[in-house]
This record gives C-alpha cells, structure tokens and sequence, in this order.
C-alpha cells in the first residue's frame, strides 16, 4: 500500500475506516539481484530461513532462467497475525501461514473505503494484487516478528480451518470456520506458504477482471506453492514442534 495508507494506520484505531484515495493496483517490486551464484542451488526457486529471539526470517531465492512473481498482497505488518491467513489442518496437524490469494476477495480495484483491520482480507474491494518481481538469479528477505505473528494466540477464534484455495473462484463463498488455539493440545508443524506465478499479465490488466472471466479466474488459480517448513526453537509457544 502506499504511505498516505500506512500513515492512516498510526492515526486510527483498530476499526476505523476512511475516505482515501488510493493509486495503482499490481506493483511488482523487483526482488534483490544476487552478487554470486556460488552458495546457491543451480536452477532452483526456493527458500531457507533463520531464526532469532524476535523473528523468523525467511529468504526466497531463484536462480532460474524465469521470471517468477510471488504473491505479496498480506505481506504487511498488520496483516500477519490475522486469523484469515493462519490455518490448522487438526487431521496432518499442521499449522501454517498462508500468503496464497484468497480470490473472492483480491481484486483489481480498491473501493474509496478503506478498512484498516484485518477484515480487509475478506472484504470487499480492499485487497489488490500485488507482487514482488524475482528476475533470474534474485532474492528477497522477508521478517516476520513473534510479536506480528503471534499477537493473537491468547484470543478466540484467532485461526481457520484449513481449505483448498483453488476450489475457489471470485464468487465463491469463503469457508469461515475457526479454532481457539489455547484450546488445543499437542504439537503441530509449522510452515509459511506461498503463491508463485509464472505469468500475471491478465491479473495485472483491470479489464480483464470483467471482460475475460474465465481466463482471468485459470490465472488467479496458477500458482505453484512455495512451501517453507519451519521449527520454532527461540520463541515458547506449546503447539509447534
């Protein structure tokens, strides 16, 4: 989002809304270029991760001949402990973040209203897409503070059931079942999941949202996922591994 957006963030509270003006949808940020190739995998997208007292960071690295665009609508700080993107399987126990596309909910168009909590997810005209660029042989870092994520383990209904994203187009009904996480026991994985694309021309194209449904909805459901498992060592938190 732009600055005037995050500014609005520190000026209200949790569930204000605004009137705002807001400017173009799909940036594609390009991701980093890489110095060397030489402590990389060869012809590879993939991430590793390390950890600290205070965050996880996660590093996405392709050092294919293509260009590849993940997915990077979520990833803002407000957005990071919101129960629509954190989901339990109980069956695989299995925890993750997830950053694919919810698509009834991304468009190409923002509303003038402006919903600055996490309801924006599953709202109307508030999410757009939004990518970072990886060119051959470029890398992005990622943080992701404990104090982000986990800011709402203690409340209710502060995760979802897990569901199958592409099963979903734009006007499907989102699956809006919850879990307490401090009402669970046992140990569960943890991961991060994200959506990468090969092409997002007719996502990146206003019109085609309208015009071209059935190629813009093959397109939103493209993606491959990038999955990141990761073992939590330095932050106590009883359900992870």
């Amino acid at each position: 989002m732009k600055n005037i957006v995050i500014i609005l963030l520190l000026l209200f509270s949790s569930v204000a809304t605004a009137q705002i003006e807001r400017g173009e949808y799909c940036l594609c940020k390009a991701a980093d270029k890489l110095s060397s190739l030489n402590k990389y995998y060869p012809d590879s997208l993939y991430a590793t991760y390390k950890e600290d007292t205070a965050a996880i960071t996660v590093t996405i690295v392709n050092t294919t001949k293509d260009t590849l665009y993940i997915f990077s609508s979520y990833l803002q700080q407000q957005f990071l402990g919101s129960k629509y993107l954190h989901r339990f399987d109980l069956n695989k126990r299995h925890y993750k973040l997830s950053f694919l596309p919810i698509i009834p909910y991304v468009f190409t168009k923002y509303s003038d209203v402006v919903i600055t909590t996490d309801e924006a997810i599953v709202s109307n005209q508030q999410i757009v897409y939004n990518f970072v660029k990886f060119l051959p042989n470029s890398s992005k870092e990622v943080e992701f503070k404990y104090s982000d994520l986990f800011r709402n383990k203690n409340k209710n209904n502060n995760v979802s059931k897990d569901y199958n994203i592409k099963l979903l187009n734009k006007n499907s009904k989102v699956p809006k079942k919850f879990y307490t996480t401090c009402k669970l026991s046992g140990k569960y994985n943890f991961s991060f999941e994200f959506a990468v694309y090969k092409s997002v021309d007719l996502l990146c194209k206003q019109t085609a949202y309208y015009m071209q449904e059935y190629d813009f909805d093959k397109q939103t459901k493209s993606f491959k996922v990038l999955t990141v498992p990761v073992i939590v060592n330095k932050y106590n938190y009883p359900l992870l591994k």
